[in-house]
């Protein structure tokens, strides 16, 4: 594996897009995102199962990333980082 397959790897691995705090846009959800009448119960449960669903991504994510490093470690004999 060449220092350029491990940085082609390495930059096509990288989730793209900005991280992002939502707890204000949640707290917002939770009190104005719903039909009025909505329990709490069931705003949360909502709440909570879009949250479990993001970290479901979050997740595949780094597996992927722990994968590729742990390539790159196993099979990186790279002299140089020149591209």
């Amino acid at each position: 594996m060449t220092t350029r397959d491990l940085v082609s790897l390495f930059n096509n691995s990288i989730p793209t897009g900005p991280v992002q705090s939502r707890g204000t846009a949640e707290s917002r959800v939770l009190a104005r995102g719903f039909k009025d009448g909505t329990r709490a119960d069931a705003r949360w449960r909502k709440l909570a199962e879009r949250k479990l669903a993001e970290l479901g991504v979050i997740a595949e994510q780094i597996r992927g990333m722990e994968l590729l490093l742990k390539r790159m470690q196993a099979k990186c004999h790279c002299k140089t980082l020149v591209v």
